[in-house]
C-alpha cells in the first residue's frame, strides 16, 4: 500500500474552521502534521510534501515552515493574499504555490458597495447616536447612483466591485497593473480602465476610492500624504486589500484634516490591532477585523477549491492544479 502523503498545516484547523468534518472529507487521504509538530523533528520535515497556509490563527514559528520543509512540493493559501509566502527560495526551489483568488470575490464586493453606501449616509454616526439613545440631526446624504468610484486593483475583486457600483448606478474608473491589459483581460468598456500612472487622476475624481490591490514591492505604502492631498475632501476610503498598502499615520492625518470625509478599514497593518493604536480614536473612521470575505457561501468555495486541488495533486496531474500564482511576477510587483 501506498503510504498516505504528509500534508502541513500552519495552525489548529478546529480553531479556525466550523465545519471540521468537511475538512476531514477534503483531508481525506493525507497524513495531516501542524507547524508545532515539525519543530526540530527533522524526519518529519523532510516527509512533507504539501504545505496549507492562511489560517486565521497559526501556530509560532508558521511563517519559517518553508525553510523547514526542505522537500515540499506545493504551498496552498486559503487566502488570496500571498505576500507572506512568495519568496526567491520559493522562486528558487521551484516550489508550486497556489491560492483561493476568486473565493471571497463577491463577498468582499457586497462589503465594499455597504461600506460605501453607509459612508455616503451617514450611518455609523447614526448607528453610534443609538447607542446613546440620541435622535441626531443629520446632513443630507449622498446616493452611490450618478457618484464616481474609484478601484485601485482590477483583479477579480476589483471587477466585481466594479459590478455591483455599475448595477448601482456609479461611473467607474479602475486602475489596473497596465493600460491595456489587466491580468489578461481587455479593457471593459463600461468600466474605465487605465494604468497605474493615472492613480491621481483618478483620485481626483473620485468619490468613494475603493482598494483592492494585491500586497507587492510596488503597491506598499502607495496611499501616503500625496495620494490623500489628491483626493476629493469629500471622498472616502474602502481598503480591503492589505493595511500594508496605506500609510497608517497619513490616512490618520488627512481624516484629522479635513482633506477627505472618511474611511473603512477591513484590514491593518497590525492584526489584531492593538487597543494603543491611534486608528481606534481618528474620528470618521471605521474599522472592520478583516472579515469582508468571511461568508459561509465564501469559505464553501475556497473547501471546494481546495478539494479539487488536493485530488489533482494526489493523481500527480499537477498541470492541473487552479489557481497557480506567478511568483516571478509577484516579486517583481509588476
Amino acid at each position: 500500500m501506498q503510504p498516505r502523503i504528509k500534508l502541513a498545516i500552519s495552525g489548529d484547523l478546529e480553531s479556525d474552521f466550523e465545519l471540521t468534518e468537511d475538512f476531514s472529507k477534503v483531508l481525506k487521504g493525507y497524513e495531516i502534521v501542524r507547524a508545532a509538530e515539525i519543530s526540530g523533528d527533522v524526519t518529519l520535515a523532510e516527509d512533507v510534501e504539501v504545505l496549507v497556509r492562511g489560517l486565521e490563527r497559526e501556530d509560532p514559528g508558521a511563517d519559517d515552515l518553508l525553510e523547514t520543509l526542505v522537500n515540499v512540493r506545493w504551498v496552498h493559501s486559503l487566502t488570496a493574499g500571498v505576500e507572506d509566502i512568495v519568496s526567491d527560495r520559493l522562486l528558487q526551489r521551484g516550489v508550486i504555490l497556489t491560492n483561493a483568488a476568486g473565493c471571497y470575490g463577491e463577498a468582499i464586493a457586497e462589503y465594499v458597495l455597504a461600506a460605501i453606501v453607509s459612508m455616503f449616509r451617514g450611518i455609523p454616526d447614526l448607528y453610534s447616536a443609538k447607542l446613546t439613545g440620541s435622535w441626531m440631526a443629520h446632513e443630507l446624504g449622498r446616493e452611490v447612483a450618478g457618484s464616481r468610484v474609484g478601484i485601485v486593483g482590477y483583479g477579480g475583486i476589483g471587477r466585481r466591485v466594479a459590478d455591483l457600483a455599475r448595477s448601482a448606478g456609479a461611473h467607474v474608473w479602475a486602475v489596473g497593473r497596465d493600460s491595456a491589459q489587466v491580468d489578461g483581460h481587455e479593457d471593459d468598456s463600461a468600466v474605465r480602465v487605465t494604468g497605474p500612472d493615472s492613480l491621481h487622476a483618478m483620485l481626483k475624481v473620485s468619490d468613494a476610492v475603493v482598494v483592492a490591490v494585491s500586497l507587492n514591492t510596488s503597491s506598499r505604502h502607495m496611499f501616503g500624504e500625496r495620494e490623500f492631498a489628491a483626493m476629493k475632501r469629500s471622498a472616502v476610503l474602502i481598503n480591503v486589500s492589505r493595511g500594508a498598502v496605506i500609510r497608517e499615520e497619513a490616512l490618520c492625518q488627512a481624516l484629522e484634516s479635513g482633506s477627505i470625509a472618511g474611511a473603512v478599514l477591513d484590514t491593518t497593518v497590525t492584526e489584531p490591532l492593538p487597543i494603543e493604536s491611534k486608528l481606534w480614536s481618528v474620528a470618521n473612521l471605521w474599522i472592520t477585523p478583516h472579515m469582508a470575505g468571511a461568508t459561509r457561501e465564501s469559505r464553501a468555495r475556497g473547501l471546494s477549491l481546495l478539494e479539487w486541488n488536493l485530488s489533482r495533486y494526489g493523481r500527480s496531474s499537477l498541470g492541473e492544479l487552479r489557481n497557480v500564482v506567478n511568483v516571478a511576477r509577484e516579486l517583481s510587483g509588476r
